[in-house]
Order: C-alpha cells, then structure tokens, then sequence
C-alpha cells in the first residue's frame, strides 16, 4: 500500500475466536494455533505501522462459530451435523456487518480487535473428546 502511495487504508485480518484462547477441542489445535498467529501478525504488523507514523490501520475481526465444512473434514459430518444442530452459528451477513462497522470508524479511530460471537455459543468440547 505504502509503495503506491497510500497511508490511510485498512488491513483486515479474519481471525476466529480459537485464535483468543489456548483450549482447542481435539482436533483443532492446529486451526487454533494458525488463528493465533493471524491475531500475532496482525499486531506485529499494527506496531510497525505506528512505528513508520503510518496513517493505514489493521483490524483483526475473530467471528465464533460459522458453520462450515471444517468440523465435518475433521470429525466427520455426523458429528458435525450434531455440533451445528446444537447452536446458532454466526452467518457471512454477521462478519459482513462487523467488517463495515471497522471500516466506518472515524480517521482518528480504528478497531483493533473485534470478537463477536452468537449469544448461546456453545461449548463442543464433550462431543470432540471421543474423536
């Protein structure tokens, strides 16, 4: 961005909420572990940035639970199916929303972190555990 002149852009991280803990159900630690560095690049890159007095601001948004093909890759669609059944998953209109909210903050403001989840995000630690 710098190199063609721009200073007040947006970089938009997509990060998850396993990326703000270190708990991950069985079989996800990995996605959690590259969720966790998203956040860490992310704030490395905002510290840089400041560092050269730059004027374009990051944004990690870390959305819940979406439902999408990874638990069925991971556990099978069975147990996937189960997991989805039991929540109300966030949609791509609930990021969508979350993005513009980010985008539409005043030039002397910026979001630097923004984790939404549903409000009756659950827990599917029990159902992974036999996997």
């Amino acid at each position: 961005m710098r190199e063609r002149g721009v200073d007040d852009g947006f970089i938009i991280n997509i990060g998850s909420t396993f990326g703000h803990t270190h708990a991950w159900p069985m079989g996800l630690g990995f996605y959690g572990m590259t969720k966790h560095a998203i956040a860490a690049i992310g704030k490395g890159l905002d510290s840089e940035l400041k560092t050269v007095n730059s004027h374009i601001r990051t944004v990690e948004i870390s959305p819940g639970m979406v439902a999408t093909e990874i638990l069925a890759l991971i556990y099978g669609k069975e147990l996937a199916d189960k997991i989805y059944g039991r929540t109300e998953t966030l949609s791509v209109d609930d990021i969508a929303d979350c993005t513009i909210f980010c985008l539409s903050a005043q030039t002397r403001a910026k979001v630097s972190t923004l984790v939404m989840d549903t409000v009756q995000s659950v827990d599917f630690t029990k159902e992974t555990q036999t996997f």
